[in-house]
């Protein structure tokens, strides 16, 4: 994948380089390396560069912020982001990212909403410390219910 970076930014020499003809080599240079791939991204917008390496084969993908993750037709086509029920956000919802893996034969389903602080406490402690026990440390604000 180096060789063809290189080669796509015009910079075929680098490839037989000693300071970048290997990984080793490259990660000891990095910072001249870094630079010299920066100043070609860097004289050019983001669609300019997200074209020309598509063009060369090259993988790569911009670093995004909220605004551009969510109008991202790759995230919304594979609901990578979706919303669920929260009573304590605005509206009601809360965007989150969505089931990872995504598997064809077998798709994940969010059930529920993860739990609120110290929703199964006294289900799940109860049972394990016993009733007076749970009730002590309730009291002392120890757990909170």
């Amino acid at each position: 994948m180096t060789e063809k970076l290189l080669r796509s930014i015009a910079q075929e020499a680098l490839i037989t380089d000693p300071r970048f003809a290997n990984n080793p080599a490259r990660v000891k240079n990095w910072q001249e390396l870094d630079a010299i791939i920066g100043a070609f991204i860097g004289a050019r917008d983001l669609a300019e560069n997200l074209a020309h390496f598509d063009k060369a084969g090259v993988t790569i993908g911009p670093i995004m912020d909220t605004e551009m993750l969510e109008g991202d037709a790759y995230a919304i086509e594979r609901e990578a982001l979706i919303e669920v029920p929260d009573a304590d956000m605005p509206g009601g919802w809360l965007p989150m990212h969505g089931m990872v893996p995504r598997l064809s034969a077998t798709p994940g389903i969010l059930a529920r909403p993860s739990p609120k602080l110290g929703e199964h406490n006294a289900e799940i402690l109860g049972a394990a410390l016993g009733a007076a026990r749970y009730e002590s440390l309730c009291a002392a604000k120890v757990i909170c219910s």
